[in-house]
């Protein structure tokens, strides 16, 4: 292991005893140093597809390749939300993360730094799929843990950055605005669709990862 990604490790280690992988997303998207996330909790709704989406698509790709998988794939940071591994002869071959809502960059690129394997994020909405490698994880957490240093020294100089992070932010602020969570079932229909299309496109990148 190269010396800067064992201290980037470490320092991602400790990040992830405060904070999850999904939160640090949040973080990495807020220029405000005084952002604290809301806690309003998820929409059981919200939280069947979240769970529906990803099952779907294991049973998809099971069907088509005859590779092992694994559903809610732990990590040593604990548990990886939506996270699919897939294997053959106990070889790790890819990762999977199904997002039903907006895609991120931060959670994929942790997975992938931190197992050693390459993470496909599919974006079931529209079918979209893209492969995040280490390298590319690298440099993404790279440039989250600068984001954190910049917002730290910001903090303690009193900086408030208002912006679209107001409506998801739980401090105490003026600047504070009130959000409404969209309906879950309004994008229901098109990530339901688009299952089978993502499969498809998840076997031609397993079947060139094999063939490596």
């Amino acid at each position: 292991m190269r010396r800067e990604d064992f201290w980037m490790r470490k320092e991602l280690e400790i990040l992830l005893e405060k904070y999850s992988p999904s939160q640090l997303d949040r973080i990495y998207l807020a220029a405000c140093p005084k952002f604290r996330e809301r806690r309003d909790g998820v929409p059981q709704l919200y939280q069947y597809m979240h769970d529906a989406a990803p099952s779907r698509l294991l049973t998809e790709v099971r069907l088509r390749m005859d590779v092992a998988v694994e559903s809610e794939k732990k990590l040593n940071f604990g548990r990886a939300d939506s996270l699919i591994s897939i294997s053959l002869n106990q070889k790790p071959l890819l990762a999977i993360e199904a997002k039903i809502g907006s895609v991120k960059v931060v959670q994929p690129a942790l997975y992938s730094f931190l197992s050693g394997m390459k993470v496909a994020v599919a974006e079931m909405k529209t079918g979209s799929v893209f492969v995040i490698d280490t390298k590319t994880a690298r440099e993404i957490l790279k440039s989250l843990l600068r984001h954190i240093h910049v917002r730290g020294a910001l903090k303690m100089r009193q900086c408030i950055i208002p912006g679209r992070e107001c409506y998801l932010c739980g401090e105490n602020c003026s600047f504070r605005k009130n959000g409404r969570m969209p309906n879950p079932l309004k994008h229901y229909g098109s990530v339901m669709s688009n299952v089978e299309r993502v499969a498809e496109r998840i076997v031609e990148i397993l079947k060139a990862e094999m063939g490596r």
